[in-house]
């Protein structure tokens, strides 16, 4: 199943009443928190977020083209935001795709220099 796949039935299930909306899971084997967000519609959000002793790392950050810019990412990150603070965990790690480099770098996220250019961090 990709990711397209498991949002469909996971919206299903959303929209249907069988899951909370926003549902948030957490997995304390791996230290992962994952946040979906349905509309009618569609899936608008799905994030995954791993924490580490003293940072996260934000796997994944997944908002539909046809509902973005609509702050729905923006509010997702920050309550993921407020996940680490209450872990005292000061600070997300990102490996951004070229197209969300943009998204994130105005969010206040920065470059990591290193060998991957894509690494950027959010300290809080």
């Amino acid at each position: 199943m990709n990711i397209l796949e498991e949002m469909k039935m996971l919206h299903n299930y959303q929209v249907n009443n069988k899951m909370e909306n926003p549902k948030r899971f957490y997995f304390s084997g791996d230290n992962t928190t994952i946040v979906m967000r349905s509309s009618k519609n569609a899936l608008i959000a799905y994030s995954e977020l791993i924490d580490g002793e003293d940072n996260c790392y934000l796997r994944m950050l997944y908002v539909p083209l046809e509902q973005r810019k609509k702050g729905i990412a923006k509010d997702i990150l920050n309550r993921l935001i407020e996940e680490c603070k209450l872990k005292n965990i000061r600070t997300i790690e990102v490996e951004s795709e070229n197209e969300s480099i943009d998204f994130f770098k105005n969010l206040g996220f920065k470059f990591i220099f290193s060998e991957d250019k894509n690494r950027m961090r959010y300290e809080f």
